[in-house]
């Protein structure tokens, strides 16, 4: 009989929790106490708490993967093991000996008594031993791993009474009444004080078709609520002297530009992270686009600003992403290794991750949903930010940013080793810069740290920072003075959920008036009824009635293209025009003239919903451009049609020519000779170039090679990307041929 066996026969580990908590509190010795007594045991001998993960080789060659936790609590030793493959988590242990060395232990409550018979080394901090299971016996292996946290995840930390805190009495029903009333599937709370987690606990569904319970250990991605883990890396780097705050971030990226010159040269790492460079958020540049992130910061220098540098605030997702690249161009890693390398790891965030596919693997993870047109939760489509992840990628679970919370509380120690310095906590939590927002009864003195919000909450300091993504709603919250901490994530899109329930929790810990503020958002209707794509924006201005377009439909088809925002395909579907930009797309409307409306689609992408499509003319008449807003602060956003490149076409081709600089001051120029575009450089062959589509080249005879004209505003040729097979670098025209 396999491990296989345990799914049928696993049993409820709420029992040995409460048993261990018990027995831990009875001790009169804190949990921090025993945790430490047990990290730094330095005598060989078997840690007191510890987690280990391995593996166990069955006898039909599968290997399947294990996750232990032991800990001894007045001289009994307890433990639980989970079998992610198989969806078993938390099985209770039985029978646990640990002499010395050699340690013993089975399974309860699974037929063919599952046992384990090894032996621990001080030294690679490893068990090794035999797997034996109804007469079978394997190999198996295991490796310790953050063993300070091993007590306090065997606490029961998902039943919270009145006795043991009576605060937070009936919090539980208020979740609950909160979730239902907003129609939110399920939603998972954390809370602490200090470095002890008072309560963590799921409500609902993570999965309504499969009617899957939402858990603390359920995995959510958390949007925007991620940005303090990339200025917490940023502050790494400059406690190491590696990166300065208030230097211009041409010191470290030399290529970097901005549309405004004078803002390029003087903007800052702070500048980055503290939504104060002048530029609006321009999201639909890299929404559900797949751009590297090196690529994705070259186009800024096209994206037009609203303000100064430094005058107001303007949040912005593509400069926290920037942050993230110049992380990576200081260190050598990507920014995901660090943040696993520098935080996740120190803080035993071990399912924690920057992949919706890696989330998609694991045993308990959430569903996305969002409200559909009859104000019920529909499940929509996962959305990977890819490049984005520094501004909002992390998908992890309440149980697991407990310690994100607690690091903040603590002046940057974790379970007795300190993570992240005294300097960088205190650096986190100065205020930079103020947002703008008024003042309400109980929020004051609305501003910005590093990665955080900051404001006064019914007279108590408070950072916090909200995330919103496809599908999900997240808030994480800190009360620094008081030493309070609160996570809400929840798998509804835009949800106002995560405040209401974040301010119950605060108010019942700060031991004041607990007010409905669900209850009172529900009354004024303050948030609007979300359809299919949440709050889609009216179509504005007036309508010509009786209009018609100014050339038949199949005129606009065809491929319009910004310097930042990409390509956008126009495309006839069915008599109607389609509008593609980076695979967001909608059907348009025609409003009067040249003038069309993006449709609000079905649990569609919302970026062109209601979207005024204006096309325009050139001199000869022929359709050459269409402006859409797509940033409101600035000037409509101008795509140039595409003239798709004719091998047989010297007139055309003939744009394409000069002499272009690239890694520096290097060279090559790109010629015509008999119909033909070639590239030389000194000291190399003359290549010839084979149009593949677009403005792509690929060089005859070198495989791997090619050049990528990039189309600029103003019609011409001035940028190109030099593609190698294993890198690229970006060119400019040096001499611009007319």
């Amino acid at each position: 009989m396999q491990v296989k066996t345990i799914l049928a026969w696993s049993v409820s580990f709420l029992c040995m929790q409460f048993i261990v908590h018990s027995s831990v509190a009875s001790t009169g010795r804190g949990f921090s106490e025993l945790i430490e007594s047990a990290e730094y045991d330095n005598k060989g001998n078997f840690p007191t708490a510890s987690s280990w993960k391995g593996t166990v080789n069955l006898s039909n060659g599968k290997v399947l993967v294990l996750d232990l936790r032991l800990a001894q609590v007045e001289k009994e030793w307890h433990g639980s093991i989970s079998i992610p493959q198989q969806g078993a988590k938390d099985l209770k242990l039985k029978d646990i000996q640990i002499d010395g060395h050699n340690l013993q232990f089975s399974i309860a409550d699974v037929k063919g008594t599952p046992t384990f018979v090894g032996h621990f080394d001080a030294v690679s901090r490893k068990i090794e031993g035999e797997f034996s299971q109804s007469g079978t016996k394997t190999p198996f292996s295991l490796t310790q791993y953050d063993s300070a946290q091993t007590i306090e995840s065997l606490q029961n930390l998902n039943s919270v009474t009145p006795s043991v805190l009576p605060l937070l009495k009936d919090f539980e029903k208020d979740v609950e009444k909160i979730r239902m009333d907003w129609k939110v599937p399920g939603v998972a709370v954390v809370i602490v004080k200090g470095d002890q987690i008072l309560f963590s606990r799921g409500f609902g569904l993570r999965n309504v078709d499969k009617q899957l319970p939402m858990t603390s250990d359920t995995l959510l991605p958390i949007g925007s609520a991620s940005k303090a883990f990339t200025t917490a890396m940023m502050a790494v780097l400059v406690d190491e002297g590696k990166l300065a705050w208030d230097q211009p971030v041409r010191n470290w990226l030399p290529e970097f530009k901005l549309y405004d010159e004078k803002a390029s040269e003087r903007l800052t790492p702070l500048d980055l992270v503290t939504h104060r460079s002048g530029l609006p958020r321009h999201d639909a540049l890299w929404y559900n686009a797949k751009h590297p992130r090196q690529d994705l910061v070259r186009r800024l220098r096209y994206l037009e600003p609203s303000k100064d540098l430094g005058s107001v605030f303007q949040y912005n997702n593509l400069l926290f992403m920037t942050a993230g690249y110049l992380t990576e161009c200081i260190t050598g890693q990507t920014w995901e290794d660090m943040v696993g390398e520098r935080l996740l790891q120190p803080l035993g965030m071990a399912r924690s991750n920057f992949s919706i596919e890696q989330t998609r693997q694991d045993s308990d993870f959430s569903q996305p949903y969002r409200l559909a047109k009859n104000g019920e939760p529909r499940q929509i489509s996962f959305r990977s930010l890819g490049s984005m992840n520094p501004a909002g990628g992390l998908n992890t679970s309440a149980n697991e940013l407990s310690a994100w919370l607690r690091l903040h509380l603590n002046n940057g120690r974790h379970i007795g080793k300190q993570v992240l310095s005294a300097d960088i906590m205190q650096m986190m939590q100065k205020i930079h810069i103020r947002t703008g927002e008024e003042n309400s009864v109980d929020v004051k003195d609305r501003s910005y740290a590093v990665g955080w919000f900051s404001d006064i909450y019914r007279g108590h300091v408070r950072l916090h920072h909200g995330g919103k993504i496809d599908g999900f709603s997240s808030m994480v919250t800190l009360l620094p003075q008081e030493g309070i901490g609160v996570a809400v994530l929840s798998n509804l899109e835009g949800s106002p959920i995560r405040e209401f329930i974040t301010r119950n929790a605060l108010d019942r810990l700060l031991k004041l008036e607990v007010r409905d503020n669900s209850a009172l958002a529900l009354q004024r209707k303050v948030v609007q009824k979300e359809d299919t794509n949440s709050v889609a924006k009216s179509v504005t201005g007036i309508r010509k009635v009786g209009t018609q377009t100014s050339q038949a439909l199949s005129s606009y088809v065809g491929k319009y293209e910004h310097p930042a925002y990409g390509v956008v395909t126009v495309s006839l579907q069915q008599d109607r025009l389609q509008l593609v930009l980076n695979d967001n797309r909608t059907l348009l409307t025609h409003w009067h003239y040249d003038s069309f409306v993006g449709d609000v689609i079905e649990d569609g992408d919302s970026i062109f919903a209601n979207q005024r499509v204006q096309f325009f003319t050139d001199r000869n008449g022929d359709i050459a451009s269409l402006h859409i807003e797509l940033e409101s602060s600035v000037k409509d956003i101008v795509f140039t049609r595409e003239k798709e490149a004719n091998a047989a076409d010297a007139e055309f081709l003939r744009r394409f020519t000069g002499t272009f600089t690239f890694d520096g001051n290097r060279e090559f120029k790109i010629g015509l000779q008999d119909k033909s575009l070639y590239a030389e450089m000194v000291g190399r062959p003359r290549y010839v170039l084979q149009l593949v589509s677009g403005y792509r080249f690929e060089l005859q005879g070198l495989r791997g090679y090619g050049i990528e004209f990039k189309l600029g505003k103003d019609g011409r040729f001035d940028q190109a990307e030099l593609i190698r097979p294993n890198d690229s670098s970006q060119a400019t025209r040096k001499h611009v041929n007319q």
